[in-house]
């Protein structure tokens, strides 16, 4: 089974099925199951947040994003419910940003991903509707989730597409960081993908930046820690807490609120 690369954005959404207590995983399936068909995402996910309420709806609807993304997987490389929850299981083990996953957590999240695909088993629609093509990315419309440079029904990405009242330090930072992405596609070692140029020169930006990396640590993934330790030349995250991606993105959060950084 050919085995493709999990874009970036989905590993925070991979933390979260790992960590959320049962009861709330739970409440999802049952939801699930009630819930009526639909092509609109945020519609839905306000109607599994009314009976899922210990998450926000926003962690909701990425779990929603995450579930549309393996239907879209499952069609197009002809996977078998069974075949894609092995895919997670292997890329879990294989990946160095879920090194902190137990054998133990590992079945659990196999047993909650494969409960929730066959609950959720109408969202498979939703892997052909809701979605735009960027550089053979998928990057999933999050409806009321705006990201920054992302166009609802565009198939091209462009920085002159932001928005123009953006300042062109951000415009420089959201170029580099689509770079980034895009070259470092495939590249599961975070050593490896951060010292890419245009990672690194997004470190060069200086303090400048650190309000966007919270920004993109925040709803994206935890790949932005080597820039904000380099840049900052802090850690506020414990040993303990080291390798639970979610706990890392907390503490660093945490860290720009009692340094007053907005994002």
């Amino acid at each position: 089974m050919k085995i493709p690369q999990m874009p970036l954005q989905y590993y925070p959404f991979l933390n979260q099925l790992i960590e959320l207590d049962n009861k709330t995983i739970e409440d999802m399936v049952q939801s699930l199951k009630i819930v009526q068909p639909t092509l609109e995402l945020e519609e839905l996910t306000k109607t599994v947040a009314s009976q899922v309420i210990t998450i926000s709806q926003e962690r909701i609807s990425e779990i929603l994003e995450l579930l549309i993304y393996l239907y879209y997987l499952s069609n197009k490389y002809e996977f078998t419910q069974e075949e894609v929850i092995n895919f997670m299981g292997e890329f879990l083990q294989n990946s160095e940003e879920f090194t902190h996953v137990n054998l133990n957590q590992l079945e659990r999240f196999k047993h909650r991903l494969a409960t929730l695909l066959e609950s959720g088993v109408f969202l498979y629609p939703l892997s052909k509707a809701a979605n735009v093509i960027l550089d053979n990315e998928i990057i999933f419309v999050r409806y009321g989730f705006k990201k920054p440079g992302i166009w609802e029904n565009s198939a091209n990405y462009a920085v002159q597409n932001v928005d123009p009242t953006v300042p062109e330090s951000e415009k420089t930072f959201l170029e580099l960081a689509y770079q980034w992405r895009r070259e470092t596609r495939g590249i599961s070692s975070t050593n490896k993908s951060s010292m890419h140029p245009a990672y690194q020169q997004i470190i060069g930006m200086g303090k400048a930046v650190i309000p966007l990396l919270l920004r993109e640590l925040e709803r994206k993934s935890g790949q932005w820690f080597w820039a904000l330790k380099a840049i900052s030349r802090e850690d506020p995250v414990p040993p303990e807490k080291r390798g639970q991606t979610q706990e890392m993105i907390r503490y660093w959060l945490e860290w720009g609120k009692q340094k007053g950084y907005k994002w």
